[in-house]
């Protein structure tokens, strides 16, 4: 009876109708997470709506509001900060919310704010600066040893807002532009100094390669390179000149005094 009792239980573990509810609580609790994510973790809130009631309104609000808005800036509404310009969608770096809290020069007469609130206002920037929940995640760009690859999805998305032009501060670095630098077209006229980051087909020996292995850029919040990304780096400057002879050296192309 007993023996009878137990192969019941488990025909009914096996049966469809339980494999199918089993299956439904999982999914179920899958989108359940993913919708979580795409909340503000700290309030629960949509990211905007958030960063508006926690950050704009008590610290922003009363100096960009209304025609008379400080800079021409207006933050009272989601549709007037994306009017103002002084939030592109994906590029925190070149948004100017983001630019001028991280650097502390806003909110202007105010503490800078904490690390945490700064680091929400780069995630929303960086998933699209939806109104509403972040959309899903959208699958990153697969690495590829090519200048197409490297130039579109890591340089412009993540170096090109500081190194537009070549100049002390950026260490004399232009990106926007990779073919330039490995065929030395790129020098202004005037006879500025560009610096030379990419000595072909020695990856060890480019600071553009050298400096990202070391984690030394791009700078916080934005993602160091992965692994897959140096690779591919590395692939595509040693074809660039294959069989080059090489010190195998860390250094910085042929301004190697320079200091990493």
């Amino acid at each position: 009876m007993e023996e009878n009792k137990k192969r019941s239980k488990s025909s009914a573990l096996r049966s469809p109708p339980f494999a199918l509810m089993l299956a439904a609580l999982l999914l179920s609790g899958c989108n359940f997470r993913n919708e979580k994510d795409r909340l503000d973790p700290l309030t629960g809130e949509s990211w905007f709506a958030s960063i508006q009631r926690t950050i704009i309104e008590p610290k922003c609000i009363s100096c960009h509001m209304g025609s008379q808005a400080s800079m021409g800036i207006d933050l009272s509404s989601y549709s007037k900060i994306m009017e103002s310009k002084s939030v592109v969608p994906y590029k925190p770096d070149q948004s100017k919310f983001f630019t001028t809290i991280e650097s502390g020069r806003m909110p202007k007469g105010g503490p800078r704010l904490s690390n945490s609130e700064i680091q929400r206002v780069f995630e929303w920037i960086e998933k699209g600066a939806p109104e509403g929940k972040l959309p899903g995640p959208t699958p990153e760009p697969v690495p590829q040893a090519t200048l197409a690859s490297i130039q579109k999805d890591f340089v412009d998305r993540r170096c090109v807002s500081c190194h537009q032009e070549a100049t002390p501060a950026n260490r004399h670095v232009k990106l926007t532009s990779l073919m330039e630098i490995v065929e030395g077209t790129g020098h202004p006229p005037g006879g500025a100094h560009v610096r030379k980051i990419i000595k072909p087909g020695c990856p060890k020996e480019s600071f553009f390669h050298s400096i990202m292995r070391e984690g030394k850029m791009p700078p916080p919040p934005a993602p160091k390179p992965s692994q897959e990304w140096l690779k591919a780096m590395s692939d595509w400057i040693t074809s660039l000149k294959p069989g080059a002879i090489c010190d195998d050296e860390p250094g910085g192309g042929d301004d190697g005094d320079e200091p990493l």
